[in-house]
């Protein structure tokens, strides 16, 4: 990702149909491998969310995670019908330049169990721990409205507030929903 060297600059991955819907009783699932060149100014979001070509000020409906500018915590949010359902904040976590792990999984009753750090996918030795959800939102009041609605995987990564160009990398990004 390179933005332009303009205030609020985001060049952003998504795909041209939204094709992800949470189910009642299904899991969903989220996961992408990125990294950004500042963890304060840079922005991103990813998650599944509604399509827009404005990321940063119009989601309504979506699972996401966001970093602000001027900030280095990530703060997860559950929106349904523009209203919060649920939010966690991951502090800590981000260095310049660095692989940074974000994942997701929605279990069969509702719960959203949030996982963030490096290297949570790839080849693990045997004897070392596995690593649990770094968080967890018991959003099983998920309103019908999120289940009437069609989810996009995304990811953007922008420049925030300064007018320079700035870059980010994507690894990959991954969502799978059980039908």
């Amino acid at each position: 990702f390179t933005t332009a060297a303009t205030a609020a600059s985001y060049p952003t991955i998504q795909l041209p149909v939204a094709s992800f819907q949470y189910t009642a009783t299904k899991k969903l699932a989220f996961l992408c491998r990125l990294q950004i060149t500042n963890t304060t100014t840079n922005t991103f979001i990813a998650g599944l969310i509604d399509t827009t070509t404005t990321p940063f000020t119009t989601i309504t409906d979506g699972i996401y995670f966001l970093k602000a500018a001027g900030t280095t915590n990530i703060v997860v949010n559950v929106v349904s019908g523009s209203a919060t359902i649920g939010t966690t904040t991951l502090s800590g976590l981000l260095t310049a330049n660095t692989d940074i792990d974000l994942g997701f999984l929605v279990d069969r009753l509702g719960n959203i169990l949030i996982y963030a750090g490096s290297n949570l996918i790839g080849q693990q030795r045997q004897d070392v721990a596995t690593l649990g959800p770094a968080g967890k939102i018991y959003a099983s009041s998920l309103t019908a409205a999120m289940t009437a609605v069609l989810l996009n995987p995304t990811l953007s990564i922008g420049n925030g507030a300064t007018a320079a160009v700035t870059t980010g990398v994507a690894d990959f990004l991954y969502a799978a929903q059980e039908r």
